[in-house]
């Protein structure tokens, strides 16, 4: 019975807590998730994000470790950013960075505003 009077104190610890609150937590538990990352099959990618007045700025920094397609052991990666689902947002249309050719670890350093 101990486990679950502890689930319901949970539950209702949430509750009474201001959505600001729980909006915080929830980013903060996202942060550690990606910290305890340590290796992911294609690579990592590392943006910032944030809100400027009435939009969305996507700062896409750079790329470590993208797995390698072209015979020659690199890759020519680029990023896509794209706000989904699409019927909620029908007038933002997908964006893209520039192509870094023959590398595996790019610099992007490019910002979107959305």
């Amino acid at each position: 019975m101990g486990e679950e009077y502890s689930f319901l104190e949970r539950q209702l610890r949430l509750h009474k807590t201001p959505t600001d609150s729980l909006i915080e937590a929830y980013h903060l538990e996202r942060l550690l998730e990606q910290e305890r990352t340590e290796a992911t099959e294609y690579g990592s990618l590392f943006v910032r994000v944030y809100f400027n007045h009435d939009s969305l700025c996507v700062e896409v920094l750079q790329a470590r470790n993208v797995i390698p397609l072209d015979p020659n052991g690199f890759s020519d990666p680029f990023v896509v950013i794209e706000l989904l689902p699409k019927r909620l947002f029908p007038g933002s249309g997908p964006q893209q960075t520039n192509v870094h050719k023959k590398t595996l670890h790019p610099l992007f350093d490019e910002c979107f505003e959305l």
